[in-house]
């Protein structure tokens, strides 16, 4: 089981990335751009999922912008 959750933590990791199937992005003021997943964001981010579900401008257009630094993808999402 221990196998089974390190791969599983190794693939949204190579998700995150290499952005590959990303559907949203998340910039920041400064130009930083995270491409992300919005189903696996929504899951893990309630604030996120509502964003997506109430159908907000940002979700329309598939980015928002955020204060973050190019770490934020390391210590937030996951």
């Amino acid at each position: 089981m221990k196998e089974e959750y390190s791969q599983l933590v190794s693939d949204y990791l190579s998700l995150l990335q290499t952005g590959e199937g990303a559907d949203f992005v998340l910039a920041s003021k400064d130009g930083i751009e995270l491409k992300v997943h919005k189903n696996i964001l929504a899951l893990r981010w309630p604030w996120f999922s509502h964003l997506i579900s109430a159908g907000m401008k940002e979700a329309q257009e598939g980015k928002t912008f955020f204060y973050f630094n190019k770490n934020f993808g390391n210590t937030h999402i996951y």
